[in-house]
């Protein structure tokens, strides 16, 4: 897998629906909200349309500084919809791409897709 760097991305707000706004077919990004999508392409990004996650609160997919029993619930919640989510291996893949520092993505965790770039000889992102 041929890997890009990308820029630091930021987290999403407190309270937003969804992982991110998705760009229309063929759309270029506005400098100021520059994404993965402007890295990957447009065509490559179509994915997230069809997720299970879309229109999900931000806040079960991203840490809020919670805790113990409730940051592994919040992550349980969010893997179980992963595992029926028909996109689940092209977010994987952006996940690890792309090097998402937050989130849960393609139903893997920050320290989960950290591990499988080091397991394969892969730089994780700073």
């Amino acid at each position: 897998m041929s890997v890009r760097p990308v820029p630091d991305l930021p987290r999403p707000p407190s309270g937003a629906r969804g992982p991110a706004p998705v760009p229309a077919q063929g759309a270029r990004p506005r400098p100021e909200t520059q994404d993965a999508a402007a890295v990957t392409g447009p065509s490559d990004w179509d994915w997230r349309h069809r997720g299970l996650c879309l229109g999900e609160a931000a806040e079960d997919f991203f840490d809020e500084g919670e805790r113990g029993r409730r940051r592994e619930l919040r992550i349980a919640r969010a893997k179980a919809l992963c595992g029926r989510c028909p996109v689940l291996a092209s977010c994987r893949e952006h996940g690890l791409r792309s090097r998402e520092r937050y989130g849960i993505w393609g139903g893997l965790t920050e320290v989960e897709r950290a591990r499988h770039l080091l397991s394969e000889g892969l730089e994780v992102a700073s």
